[in-house]
């Protein structure tokens, strides 16, 4: 949905409704030779439900010069329960491995500004908060995530048909520890945890761009 009530405000909505990912592959394992019998190779199964999903933007022209956006998600990662792989025959017969995620719905803000120094040049900036959906008690390397904050920079320029864009973003992740303590559900060999684990990450990103329009 796209509304501009007036000429300096521009409104949108979506909506992304669920769906679900079919996943299929090789399981090569490597075992003692006692239980090779037991763990041959074999292709392996999965679903992946991707959540429901609504984004709200709006930008403002508070001058000719000047303009404001923001963006909000709002995702229903509440959907994302489980993680079920299938195998053809684990120690004869079919078997399946369940990890227990339980995520949350969660939501990402972002804010943008853009000022037009003249015809030729273009600065902007910009921040972003996203949350991370995953809860503590189930956090672990299978899907590790991160609340993280973003701050971005960049200018554009432009004269005749030659065009010129750079851009910099600081994406810094919260420091997260877990401590899960079943995330296996149906295996005895990471039942008897908590498994503490500790997540710090940092990203620096930086782009370039160069047209001509003939």
């Amino acid at each position: 949905v796209f509304w501009m009530p007036m000429v300096s405000l521009s409104i949108g909505l979506t909506w992304r409704s669920h769906s679900h990912l079919f996943l299929g592959g090789n399981a090569d394992f490597t075992v003692p030779q006692t239980y090779a019998t037991s763990f041959p190779d074999q292709t392996a199964t999965t679903k992946i439900s991707l959540p429901n999903k609504i984004t709200f933007g709006a930008a403002y022209k508070v001058t000719k010069s000047l303009q404001l956006s923001l963006n909000f998600d709002y995702t229903f990662w509440s959907i994302f329960d489980q993680v079920v792989f299938e195998f053809q025959n684990i120690g004869g017969a079919k078997a399946q491995n369940v990890y227990t995620e339980n995520w949350k719905d969660s939501f990402a803000i972002r804010l943008g500004a853009a000022w037009e120094i003249n015809s030729s040049w273009q600065l902007r900036g910009g921040f972003l908060y996203d949350a991370s959906p995953v809860p503590d008690d189930t956090l672990s390397p299978l899907l590790p995530d991160q609340a993280r904050f973003g701050v971005s920079l960049g200018f554009g320029f432009k004269t005749g048909g030659f065009t010129l864009d750079w851009a910099f973003m600081a994406l810094l992740f919260t420091h997260r520890t877990g401590a899960a303590t079943n995330i296996l559900s149906n295996s005895d060999v990471l039942s008897d945890g908590p498994y503490t684990q500790k997540y710090y990450n940092a990203a620096y990103l930086s782009g370039l761009t160069v047209g001509y329009k003939f």
